[in-house]
């Protein structure tokens, strides 16, 4: 049997090397700047943006935890103001660093693809997907940034608590999902394309 290239390390070894990606193994004391909480994000790779707000949304505790001195207005600067991350989808919401964003193409390929092929998505965006997305577009270039309640809808709005979507809404999230359009900031958590 060939025996690997790969190093061996210890699990001791592996442990921290886990860690100091994570940022856990920084100086808690550092004080948190926008160079600072960049660099940390970049090395975790992303971090998780959770809508649940108990104490704080998770993702500002996980950096409160790394970072003395972290605000919830260091991680809107970076995401809002100077564009350093961007939100997508990972396996949830997240902040990516910018950096990574063209790689994201091919991501925003095969979801247009998955979204065209999926009865849930044609469902939510109605009879005429192109057109509404066409309208969708269109407001945006004209007017600027939108919350899908910038979107007139005189239909019977979808069923569920959480999926219950306007077909604006449908087109906002699939314009998203495909690269179209990124989210420009969040009011109360709703994001605004």
């Amino acid at each position: 049997m060939a025996r690997s290239s790969l190093p061996v390390v210890s699990a001791a070894v592996a442990r921290r090397l886990l860690l100091g990606a994570q940022g856990l193994l920084d100086d808690p004391r550092r004080r948190a700047g926008p160079e600072v909480l960049d660099d940390l994000i970049y090395r975790m790779g992303f971090v998780q943006l959770d809508s649940i707000n108990v104490v704080e949304r998770a993702h500002h505790l996980i950096l409160a935890a790394r970072l003395q001195g972290y605000r919830p207005a260091l991680l809107d600067r970076l995401l809002e103001r100077e564009r350093r991350l961007f939100e997508h989808w990972t396996h949830d919401a997240a902040a990516i660093p910018t950096v990574w964003y063209p790689f994201w193409k091919l991501r925003f390929e095969r979801h247009a693809a998955r979204i065209r092929r999926s009865a849930w998505w044609r469902e939510r965006m109605g009879p005429e997907p192109e057109r509404l997305i066409g309208h969708v577009r269109e407001r945006i270039a004209r007017e600027g940034p939108l919350l899908a309640r910038d979107f007139e809808h005189d239909g019977a709005e979808g069923s569920g608590k959480w999926w219950g979507w306007k077909p604006q809404k449908a087109a906002l999230e699939y314009l998203w999902h495909t690269g179209e359009v990124a989210v420009k900031a969040r009011v109360n958590f709703h994001k605004v394309y």
